[in-house]
């Protein structure tokens, strides 16, 4: 039988009469906001083959009651700290989905003993020893995301044994040493690898350079291949197929760019925001037409393999001028804008948000909360940030201002950290979502760029006189 309360806005505790419900298959309560613990009853539902309380603030200690149910599995937010290490009772089947969890500590060893799980997903843990988990056993994965962790050391060469392995994700963490000769094994399953920020280095494998698989190298400190040049600073580099994406080498500088994230050039108070209807997907770089910027996406939506990269509105739009939010960039993980070849000074950034995903009715597309952070040249200037709840509603535009200083390059880095719904109204609807950006001179280097200006205007004058 299956018991399915999926975003309904429940709210309240699990009751113990749930475990008179002795013929529940299926048990789905993701996307509301149930409280307190899991009742130990609960255990005798030994029929139960999915329990999903995912997006909720259950807390407590998971019952001892529960180790009687052999093919459960549990979804993401809903376990506190010490929930999971009452779980090496249970026999997993299926998928272990534990990421975006407010969980602390380092990743228990049990986990390596869930040998028939084909999907595991940990991320944002904070608190950890930095050690590699034992997952030596677990030759049936076909995901696997340790994102987040701080794990530490080199990448262990057991990896290669999971020779059904589709999507490997170890993106921010700690991991040095080279990619191993191992990892050769790999390349006839993997479709994602996303090994972005990390202290990897040494030469990258012949199989990964002539891949048309997507893979994420970047922000790491790897030896032989092409590096930008000019005055694009970083190690910003990505594979997307077998194309290197380089900037090349630019004279021009820079004082200002717009950009209409995932839409159509459009003019807004007399500037022109440019088109950025670049390309998607889950391992791209790109620099724009104007070589002003560049934008860097990571990650897969792995709930969603039709999800799209750039959002379209499905709200009323409550603004006065709706055109840079008609659209927006959308990632599942980490999206990236760079402003590119800017002359050194002081910059205003304006980034320009909607929710223009979910709606402000009576329908399922009202109950979604999407959550993500953003930096600005490295340092945190949101976190947590709720475009809706912010705005005071969807389809209402909210602008958030922010300083820079830069010489060169401006870096402005949004990044999901696992809270938030991700399955409404469907699954991979979250992460950051960004309608414009505006990055204009301040003070001093605005008044040398109208000076500038008008010098060049007097030489046309004279040159026309």
């Amino acid at each position: 039988m299956l018991w399915q309360n999926q975003g309904q806005n429940l709210t309240g505790v699990l009751p113990e009469e749930f475990a008179n419900l002795t013929f529940s298959t299926d048990m789905v309560l993701e996307d509301n906001q149930l409280q307190g613990s899991i009742p130990p009853a609960l255990g005798n539902l030994i029929n139960l083959r999915r329990f999903l309380v995912s997006a909720n603030n259950l807390s407590g200690e998971l019952p001892d009651s529960l180790g009687k149910l052999t093919n459960i599995t549990f979804a993401r937010k809903c376990i506190q700290s010490g929930y999971l290490y009452d779980y090496n009772r249970l026999l997993v089947t299926g998928h272990g989905l534990i990421d975006g969890n407010p969980i602390s500590g380092k990743i228990p060893s049990f986990i390596g003993n869930w040998t028939k799980l084909d999907r595991l997903r940990v991320s944002d843990w904070k608190g950890g020893d930095g050690k590699f988990p034992p997952l030596q056993n677990m030759k049936s994965m076909q995901y696997l995301v340790l994102r987040n962790l701080s794990i530490s050391g080199e990448l262990p060469d057991f990896i290669e044994e999971m020779t059904a392995l589709y999507v490997l994700d170890l993106s921010f963490n700690n991991l040095t040493g080279s990619i191993p000769k191992s990892f050769d094994g790999l390349q006839n399953s993997i479709g994602f690898m996303f090994l972005t920020n990390n202290m990897l280095s040494g030469t990258i494998p012949s199989w990964i350079l002539s891949s048309s698989k997507s893979i994420d190298l970047s922000y790491n400190s790897f030896t032989g291949f092409p590096t930008p040049v000019g005055c694009q600073q970083g190690n910003v580099f990505l594979l997307v197929g077998i194309w290197f994406l380089v900037i090349r080498h630019q004279t021009i500088i820079h004082y200002y760019f717009f950009i209409n994230c995932g839409g159509p050039k459009v003019i807004v108070d007399d500037n022109e925001y440019e088109d950025d209807t670049l390309q998607q997907g889950p391992s791209t770089y790109a620099v724009s037409v104007s070589q002003k910027w560049a934008y860097s996406s990571t990650g897969d939506f792995l709930d969603n393999d039709k999800a799209k990269y750039i959002a379209r509105n499905v709200s009323e739009l409550n603004m006065t001028k709706p055109e840079l939010y008609m659209t927006a960039r959308l990632n599942p993980l980490s999206l990236k804008y760079y402003g590119l070849c800017l002359q050194k000074g002081s910059y205003k950034v304006n980034l320009h948000f909607a929710e223009i995903m979910y709606t402000n009715d009576q329908t399922y597309f009202s109950v979604g909360e999407r959550l993500f952070d953003a930096s600005i040249q490295g340092k945190n200037v949101m976190q947590d940030f709720n475009i809706a709840k912010v705005a005071n509603g969807t389809g209402k535009e909210i602008i958030r201002s922010f300083n820079a200083t830069v010489d060169g390059t401006l870096e402005i880095h949004f990044q999901w950290a696992g809270k938030g719904t991700n399955a409404i109204p469907q699954r991979g609807v979250y992460g950051p979502l960004i309608s414009a950006i505006a990055v204009t001179p301040k003070g001093r280097m605005l008044r040398t760029m109208v000076k500038l200006l008008s010098s060049v205007y007097l030489i046309v004058l004279l040159k026309l006189s």
